[in-house]
């Protein structure tokens, strides 16, 4: 109820006051206000808080934040960063599926990334990720980030780009 609200703009105090459902109801049509209808949903083309509103209720980041916006697992249950601040490797959760049942795995991580800094993709993020020199996978578990330069604010970056 929190994430629903939280999309038509509506607040609600916390989880702990919704009153759970007796029954499960599934199937059937869910309307969402929004205030602009977005022209795009392409989480690497946009942007725009409209199509924000709805990004983030479809796509999923590699690292999350907690109420405190401390950073915590998303697809990625756990990382490690080099003593020289260079290398993030990435251990990814297991058991993602996209919507069509296929795994996710370590190469759409590269894929998503690379995408990003392409200039030719143009995305609005590349920015954010101009230091990084290789994005890696080395097995299907694991994604290898590489930077020219130590960048404190990586993992902050991570938690609002959609893998």
């Amino acid at each position: 109820m929190p994430a629903l609200a939280a999309i038509g703009g509506v607040g609600v105090a916390s989880a702990q006051d919704a009153t759970p459902a007796a029954d499960v109801v599934t199937g059937g049509t869910l309307r969402v206000g929004l205030s602009a209808d977005p022209a795009e949903l392409d989480p690497h083309l946009t942007s725009l808080t409209a199509a924000w509103h709805v990004i983030e209720h479809v796509y999923e980041t590699l690292v999350s934040y907690d109420e405190t916006l401390a950073p915590i697992p998303a697809l990625a249950e756990s990382w490690e960063i080099s003593e020289d601040g260079l290398t993030y490797t990435f251990a990814l959760r297991q058991g993602v599926k996209f919507h069509n049942g296929r795994d996710f795995v370590a190469d759409d991580v590269v894929y998503s990334f690379n995408r990003i800094i392409d200039p030719e993709t143009a995305s609005p993020s590349s920015s954010d990720f101009i230091n990084v020199t290789s994005i890696k996978a080395p097995d299907a578990a694991t994604a290898v980030v590489t930077l020219t330069a130590p960048d404190a604010s990586f993992i902050a970056k991570l938690m609002g780009t959609s893998v």
